[in-house]
């Protein structure tokens, strides 16, 4: 397990600071942040790589689907998905969450992670 791990951290390094995310429209912006552990979320079901199915995340609680690898932090968090709460967290995943096992460092860029946000909620709708 830790090594998936290693392997999504090497793959993210220096993923927060691109300035190309300005100009990367949401899908393309979720495949190059997130496509590596998640499957596309305007697909139910969609069959996700490391993390959950990001499909109807709007409005879960963090830790409640049948993903089978939560953290016993995430499964703690009582985090209920909305705007401010998936723009919270990937801004800062392991401030957000302390002990998840997502190794996302985060997207800094802000008008890129609304985007993202918004992006992953109303395809979930």
């Amino acid at each position: 397990m830790k090594l998936w791990l290693c392997v999504a951290a090497l793959g993210m390094l220096g993923a927060g600071s691109s300035p190309s995310f300005a100009q990367d429209d949401p899908a393309k912006l979720f495949a190059k942040q997130c496509g590596i552990c998640h499957g596309d979320p305007n697909i139910a079901d969609s069959k996700s790589r490391l993390g959950p199915d990001l499909h109807g995340l709007s409005g879960r609680t963090a830790g409640t689907s049948d993903f089978a690898r939560y953290s016993p932090a995430m499964k703690r968090s009582d985090i209920v998905w909305s705007n401010k709460t998936l723009d919270m967290f990937l801004a800062a995943p392991r401030t957000t969450v302390r002990g998840t096992i997502m190794a996302y460092p985060g997207l800094k860029d802000d008008s890129a992670r609304k985007r993202l946000v918004r992006y992953i909620l109303s395809a979930s709708e």
